[in-house]
């Protein structure tokens, strides 16, 4: 397993890769510490002559860049365990029964934390 752990940890960086990257359409990182926060505001303009629909369109886009920016981060934090996992040495059990999680389980979802038969 040895050789597929290094195809696992390839596989587990490119996709960390790809989240960040995908995240940062949405989000911004503050002070690089790997916190995210969704892009846009829910504050409404003061203005009384502003366009209702412009802030109704602000607000709808802030709630659909927070919704998105959450499942980033659950992927993302799933991703960086693995790694973790991957580098200490504790990569690969079922987190529940602690078998072997399945090669292609792992070869599909290099991130999985359960063997096929523990998957919710």
């Amino acid at each position: 397993m040895t050789q597929d752990i290094a195809l696992f940890k390839q596989k587990l960086e490119e996709e960390k890769t790809h989240l960040e990257k995908e995240l940062r359409t949405v989000a911004q990182e503050k002070a690089g510490n790997g916190t995210w926060e969704a892009k846009g505001t829910l504050e409404t303009d003061d203005n009384v002559d502003a366009d209702p629909n412009v802030t109704a369109d602000k607000i709808e886009e802030f709630e659909t860049n927070q919704a998105i920016t959450e499942s980033f981060k659950a992927d993302l934090l799933e991703i960086n365990d693995a790694l973790g996992k991957i580098e200490s040495g504790t990569y690969g059990p079922c987190e529940i029964c602690n078998k072997d999680i399945e090669q292609d389980r792992l070869h599909a979802y290099p991130a999985a934390r359960t063997c096929k038969e523990h998957m919710s």
